[in-house]
């Protein structure tokens, strides 16, 4: 199986900083592994949005799309399970940028 390359909204960057360093290191170990198994066991996808996916992280979820012909895998929002679904109208505006540290 290819290797997916991955893509974070700028907003993406904002949410991991306001983690806990230990919840941060353990989110983005997660969205890393989506490059090797863009669907994992427990993803699921979002009702009311084609082509949006969802993976938890404790209490955190994590929203992505899945371009296969592109091989991208596309992070959208991640945020607390109680917030990251509010304003789901308004998760594919934003630009995109390549990395997050």
């Amino acid at each position: 199986m290819a290797t997916y390359t991955i893509q974070y909204k700028k907003t993406v960057a904002k949410e991991l900083k306001k983690l806990s360093l230990t919840d941060r290191l353990q989110v983005i170990k997660a969205i890393q592994a989506l490059a090797d198994e863009p669907r994992p066991v427990g993803v699921a996808t979002l009702q009311g949005s084609k082509g949006l996916f969802r993976i938890r992280w404790g209490d955190y979820r994590i929203i992505y799309e899945i371009h296969v012909t592109e091989l991208l895998i596309q992070v959208i929002k991640v945020g607390h399970r109680k917030e990251v679904y509010r304003d789901r109208f308004l998760l594919r505006e934003e630009e995109v940028v390549t990395s997050v540290q």
